[in-house]
């Protein structure tokens, strides 16, 4: 039973993707995305001129030894694929997670340097506790 509640999750969740990817396939979504979205002003991928990492939702470019910078992309990623370009995501994730890093300071110190860019955070460099959640 397990196996078959097993195989019916990753059938559905292949579907889900597919349609997601048909979807920004289509001539109204890239209709939609060159009116709001131009990848010249994006600051990640070939734009960076530093050498980066680039993960599924951010970038991390070494500044020194002590420091990093971390790119929030308009990535869109599920099931661990990336599925589409979100017009200003990477910009509300990162002003987010600033606005919240700063409410929370004087109760446990972090890594923010700081925010000179609603998609860039400047954060001292520190050991990762692994752990992932997720708020919906």
């Amino acid at each position: 039973a397990k196996r078959v509640q097993q195989a019916t999750l990753e059938r559905r969740q292949a579907k889900l993707v597919a349609d997601a990817q048909l979807q920004t396939r289509s001539f109204k979504y890239h209709q939609a995305m060159s009116i709001v979205y131009d990848r010249n002003l994006q600051i990640t991928g070939d734009n960076i001129g530093l050498e980066s990492k680039k993960g599924k939702v951010r970038d991390r470019i070494d500044v020194n030894d002590k420091t990093i910078a971390l790119v929030t992309t308009d990535r869109q990623s599920g099931f661990d694929r990336q599925l589409a370009l979100v017009p200003f995501k990477g910009a509300v994730l990162n002003l987010t997670s600033a606005f919240w890093f700063e409410q929370t300071k004087d109760i446990i110190p972090n890594h923010i340097v700081a925010v000179p860019h609603p998609y860039v955070t400047i954060a001292r460099k520190c050991e990762p506790f692994p752990i992932e959640f997720v708020v919906r």
